[in-house]
């Protein structure tokens, strides 16, 4: 992500608050166990870096966290 204007202005203008700007690294994986089974690993924000995505509406807002999900899924 790069750095953005939080509110329409032009880009120059200093007293308009920015977000930060970041590199953010999400990855998966899949594999078939069978023809109907499927094992998936999901992870985002893999080396949990710390952002802010906004300051509105009530202040900073901080990017997504350092999130993995895993699961089966079995078609019947």
């Amino acid at each position: 992500l790069g750095e953005m204007l939080d509110e329409a202005a032009p880009w120059d203008d200093s007293t308009v608050l920015r977000t930060d700007d970041a590199v953010i690294v999400d990855a998966g994986v899949r594999v078939s166990l069978a023809d109907t089974t499927v094992l998936y690993l999901r992870a985002d924000n893999m080396f949990d870096t710390s952002y802010i995505a906004s300051f509105r509406p009530f202040g900073a807002r901080p990017g997504r966290p350092l999130q993995i999900r895993a699961g089966l899924r079995h078609q019947f």
